[in-house]
């Protein structure tokens, strides 16, 4: 006689608060982790403190089959892993998190089909209470179409047909529509929806009382639709590897059972469904408009003003979830219907780990601490909700304490997410990281040759030096008159124009091909190059985020941006110009897309002290290894790996050894997952070169280039601009070839000297006027 579990006995009549993940995949989906299984769910939902979850996939005769095999029945409707896996299971398992967990059978069905003339695509959830009715959905299904190909099955069926099938062979099933606004597979998405439940499923549609909302919304905006007043409005993972389990979830006080947790959504009772856990939804891949591979981001004002089409490549864009609400809102932001739940906005611990270690949210160090906070102070859930923040300080760090205090409140800074992308999250300035911890990190290396398998964890350096804070995205509408505090009023009589001299106006209104800007000392070059930006944006020719300005020093580079604040009020517009050194610009782009030359985003950046210290455990004791160290970084800049022709770049009595020391040097940063600064450039050309999508992905989005003391580039830098901005690109340039003081640094002012060889089509402008000094002084220095 098998003895009944305790919490069957227990959640089968007693009320009980639980979390529950009701949408789901399996190994069996396409684009899921292998390890989607049934024991590594019951693992991690021990992890998160999640009680009940879907199963998802039940339609595929191998999970089916594991289903059937692996799980037990357990409360009404609800299954368990057997008790010889669990306890294999809950060995993985910290004794803080070990709690029952439960299955509900669940499978998403995509439906393709034509209705009223135009194609739809529409995903939806269905739930089965027990084994025999999965079986019978199965076989019906089948004689539809083919169910074995996927988890989630494609079929030609009307999702009305879809809801009457299901109906029709039990009652004790329901269907919820899934992940409702998403653009491209939901009944309410702007490229194959409809506009509302009752257009979908027509006199059925009653029998639809809930309803997904997905992570590209939250229930606030949902709110603004009075056609969904009468559906429970739920959230889930949809998650296709165990981690990502619980990204969204379910609240509900009920009797553990598949029949009261139907009852609690087809009644919204508020005592019953206490709720949801949801994504900041701006997080969402979904949430605004835009076009991923012109890197644009669209607000639905930006969208609705350029008419639905990409400023950069003058295609549509892909339409997002704010934007469809819109379309179909009838109440405005803030209103409350009556039937609503409260709803809480957290944000993955690991993502909130990766913010405050600055790594990876898939790093060791963040999983490393996320497995120690889960040991000490219990499930994810608990620590992002309940946990006091004294005992996260303890657990982790005030730094740790302080982000979760933040999520808490709402205190997040989030670049929305569009076409695909997911939303880009930031807790915390760089001045307010350094209020929390001053602490220093620096690299330990594995040692070269033999030892070098025993690599130990490198820790990421502070790379803030190399960051200019005006640059990053926003999702602010484009530019207003009253965002600048010179506003235009005409060409002729525009205060933004009237305090330059003739020459630095006719650079500012330059506009359409490449400008070489000669300027001496004190002629006003930073000001001519922020002003040129500031009209750029003021007159609509650029919108933010295809403008570029690169300097050569991080001086340079927040002196532009110093410059700009004094230009543009509007705070959100600077935060969408990106205004970098060669080297953070470098960085950035290495972080966006180094993965496709397989250069993780947990790399580190070495120091120079660091670097010395390595440069001097490769070379012979007898060898200078500054020498060593500088000619390395002149190989770098004239991009030339180990392998490529060297020789005549370094001095004469380093070639016997430099080859093996260059060699061992790169191999020791490989294997430790670090970039010197040289590197930077070298990888982000490469990754140009041998990937010409990207390549051309960042040619369209900076349509605008500036370059600030362009006589101080050297080779790598050179390179970078022209591929950045070939042929008759509007391409600003600006320095003064008899300022050329960093030969030392591999910089070559022959580079300016060609400018209107490499552009042709190139206008040249020379700032005579000098404003720092009488024009005694600057006689008698031209004379010395």
């Amino acid at each position: 006689m098998t003895l009944l579990h305790p919490l069957r006995v227990r959640g089968e009549h007693f009320l009980m608060e639980f979390i529950a993940d009701l949408h789901i995949h399996s190994y069996l989906s396409r684009a899921t982790a292998k390890n989607l299984d049934l024991a590594h769910l019951h693992r991690w939902a021990q992890l998160k403190g999640i009680t009940v979850v879907g199963t998802g996939d039940f339609t595929h005769p191998q999970w089916f089959a594991d289903i059937q095999t692996k799980l037990e029945p357990a409360e009404s409707g609800l299954f368990k892993l057997r008790d010889t896996l669990a306890d294999a299971v809950s060995k993985e398992v910290p004794p803080t998190c070990r709690a029952p967990v439960r299955f509900l059978l669940s499978v998403e069905i995509s439906s393709i089909y034509k209705k009223n003339g135009k194609i739809r695509k529409v995903h939806n959830i269905v739930f089965a209470p027990d084994l025999v009715v999965a079986e019978k959905i199965n076989t019906r299904l089948a004689r539809i179409g083919n169910i074995r190909s996927d988890g989630r099955p494609i079929l030609g069926l009307d999702a009305k047909d879809l809801l009457e099938t299901v109906l029709e062979i039990s009652e004790d099933t329901f269907v919820v529509p899934a992940h409702i606004w998403t653009p491209w597979f939901s009944v309410l998405g702007s490229k194959s929806g409809f506009d509302s439940l009752e257009e979908c499923f027509e006199e059925l549609a009653p029998y639809i009382f809930a309803a997904e909302t997905g992570l590209s919304s939250d229930p606030a905006m949902n709110w603004r639709v009075s056609k969904l007043d009468g559906v429970t409005l739920i959230s889930n993972s949809d998650a296709h590897s165990p981690a990502n389990l619980g990204r969204e979830a379910n609240l509900f006080n009920t009797a553990l059972s598949y029949f009261a947790i139907k009852d609690a959504l087809k009644t919204g009772d508020p005592a019953r469904f206490l709720g949801t856990i949801e994504f900041f939804p701006e997080e969402g891949k979904y949430h605004f408009d835009g076009h991923r591979k012109c890197g644009i981001r669209l607000s639905p004002e930006e969208t609705m003003r350029h008419k639905g089409i990409c400023p950069v490549c003058g295609h549509p864009v892909t339409i997002g979830v704010m934007y469809r609400v819109e379309e179909l809102a009838d109440r405005k932001e803030g209103e409350r219907p009556e039937r609503s739940h409260p709803f809480t906005s957290l944000l993955p611990l690991t993502d909130i780990l990766s913010e405050v270690f600055r790594v990876g949210p898939k790093s060791k160090k963040v999983w490393a601490q996320y497995h120690q906070l889960l040991h000490d102070l219990g499930p994810e859930f608990d620590i992002l909700k309940k946990s006091s923040l004294e005992k996260i300080h303890e657990a982790g760090s005030p730094l740790l304490a302080e982000a979760i205090r933040r999520m808490r409140t709402g205190e997040v800074h989030i670049a929305p997410g569009y076409d695909g992308e997911f939303g880009k999250i930031r807790l915390f300035d760089d001045h307010e990281r350094d209020h929390f911890t001053n602490q220093q990190t620096l690299f330990q290396f594995s040692p070269p040759k033999e030892a070098l398998s025993n690599k130990q964890a490198s820790k990421e350096r502070d790379t803030a030096s190399l960051l200019c804070s005006v640059s990053d995205q926003s999702s602010q509408p484009l530019i207003s008159k009253e965002a600048f505090r010179c506003p235009t009023t005409s060409e002729d009589d525009t205060p933004l124009l009237s305090s330059l001299n003739p020459t630095q106006r006719e650079a500012v209104q330059h506009f359409g091909s490449p400008l070489l800007i000669v300027a001496g000392p004190g002629t006003g070059k930073t000001r001519t190059i922020t002003y040129r930006i500031a009209y750029l944006l003021d007159q609509e020719f650029a919108r933010p985020e295809q403008i570029l300005a690169v300097s050569f020093t991080n001086k340079a580079a927040q002196e532009m941006g110093d410059r700009l604040q004094s230009l543009i009020q509007d705070r959100e517009i600077l935060k969408r110009l990106t205004i970098k050194t060669f080297h953070a610009f470098s960085l950035d782009m290495l972080r966006w897309e180094g993965d496709a030359i397989g250069i993780k985003n947990n790399f580190a950046i070495l120091s120079d002290t660091d670097r010395n210290r390595l440069i001097k455990r490769l070379v012979p004791s007898y060898c200078d290894s500054g020498m060593v160290s500088n000619a390395i970084s002149r190989v770098k800049q004239h991009l030339l790996s180990p392998e490529d022709d060297w020789k005549a770049i370094i001095p004469e009595g380093l070639t016997d050894l430099f080859g093996d020391v260059y060699r061992q040097y790169q191999q020791i940063l490989h294997e430790n997952r670090i970039l010197d600064f040289e590197d930077l450039i070298l990888k982000v050309m490469f990754l140009f070169e041998t990937h010409e999508s990207i390549r051309k992905k960042y040619q369209e989005r900076f349509a605008f280039i500036s370059v600030d003391e362009y006589q101080d580039i050297n080779y790598a830098q050179y390179r970078l601009i022209r591929t950045l901005a070939p042929g008759n690109k509007d391409l600003c340039v600006i320095g003064d070839p008899d300022q050329a003081i960093y030969g030392f640094r591999g910089s070559d002012v022959h580079y300016f000297h060609t400018f209107q060889t490499d552009y042709p089509s190139a206008k040249v402008l020379r700032l005579a006027q000098n404003y720092r000094s009488t024009e005694t002084i600057l006689r008698a220095s031209g004379q010395v």
